[in-house]
């Protein structure tokens, strides 16, 4: 059974079309035990998807999906590198609760929404939250497509020292024109050495906007 983890609720503004309760509906229509949203940038609708999805006898997992300033790894800035997002998901009450002094961090700091959270904020908050590489639009990969395999190893080397077990490299496949398809191609395969070599777990993932294609 596939679990999501990273649906885009109504709340990811101009971007999801989720609501909560057509979501438990469709839970129960495939027989998932668990399903877990990770909005951008805000949890505005954690709450209300709690307690809809646990209604209906499945299990909520909450996350969100933010920004990361790689002013400390990056060796020179690139356009490709801003906004590069992860998703960071609540293991248990203490990850929740850091969740929320981030994404607050995030909101409410107009200069996060340009260049990102630090990874020392991240690291700050890291007790309790299970780390996702971010797939396609998150910075492990951009590193690759920029044929930085250094700094990707670097930046790698740090997030497994600040999430240890808790960050995993994450996989996604959409659909894209064949030079995309052929670059993401070559990408993943570097992403599977990198979790080789680091013996890092990987997790699939789709990064859902709507209920029904």
């Amino acid at each position: 059974m596939f679990i999501h983890l990273k649906l885009k609720s109504i709340y990811s503004l101009l971007e999801g079309a989720i609501f909560p309760k057509d979501l438990a509906k469709k839970c129960l229509e495939f027989n998932m035990p668990a399903v877990g949203i990770s909005d951008r940038g805000n949890l505005f609708g954690a709450l209300e998807f709690s307690e809809i999805i646990a209604d209906h006898g499945v299990q909520p997992i909450i996350g969100c999906q933010l920004p990361i300033n790689l002013d400390v790894i990056a060796e020179s800035s690139s356009d490709n590198l801003k906004n590069a997002f992860m998703v960071f998901i609540a293991k248990n009450e203490k990850g929740y609760s850091n969740l929320i002094n981030l994404s607050s961090e995030f909101y409410l700091n107009e200069s996060n929404k340009i260049n990102g959270l630090a990874l020392e904020k991240i690291t700050d908050r890291s007790d309790g939250l299970i780390c996702l590489s971010g797939g396609v639009e998150g910075p492990i990969n951009r590193l690759y497509g920029d044929k930085k395999e250094k700094l990707a190893g670097k930046l790698t080397e740090r997030l497994i020292k600040i999430f240890g077990d808790r960050f995993y490299l994450e996989l996604n496949r959409h659909p894209s024109e064949e030079g995309r398809k052929e670059k993401t191609a070559d990408i993943e395969e570097l992403v599977l050495r990198c979790a080789d070599f680091y013996n890092i777990p990987l997790v699939a993932t789709n990064d859902v906007y709507f209920l029904n294609q």
